[in-house]
């Protein structure tokens, strides 16, 4: 949470550190320092993002229950939308496709719009 605080925070000179814990061994230090860089308009923590866009891969963690996956995967969502990154477009369109959860769905939808300005 400390991560991902930094970028609510918006502080830059965290940028370094956050960068640092993308590398971390523990799943959810990396995924909350690639969005608080995604927050804070630093792209590094992209393939993050767009690793934890597939759910497949979140279905490999046993430890997420489906609530988990849920809000970690909005949250990727609002980050690639956030750096309107262009390269996560197929991976959300294959999400849109694919997902059944309506926040999700609606999530990916709002994300896909911004991302045609």
């Amino acid at each position: 949470m400390a991560a991902y605080t930094l970028g609510v925070i918006g502080n830059k000179a965290a940028i370094p550190a956050l960068k640092k814990a993308l590398d971390d061994e523990s799943k959810d230090v990396q995924w909350n320092a690639a969005l608080a860089l995604a927050q804070l308009q630093d792209r590094a923590g992209l393939p993050v993002l767009h690793q934890i866009l597939d759910r497949t891969y979140l279905d490999r963690i046993p430890e997420l229950n489906e609530s988990q996956k849920i809000d970690v995967m909005q949250n990727a969502i609002r980050g690639v939308a956030l750096l309107k990154d262009p390269s996560a477009r197929p991976l959300l369109e294959n999400l849109l496709k694919t997902e059944s959860n309506p926040t999700l769905t609606e999530e990916t939808r709002k994300a896909l719009e911004s991302l045609k300005r």
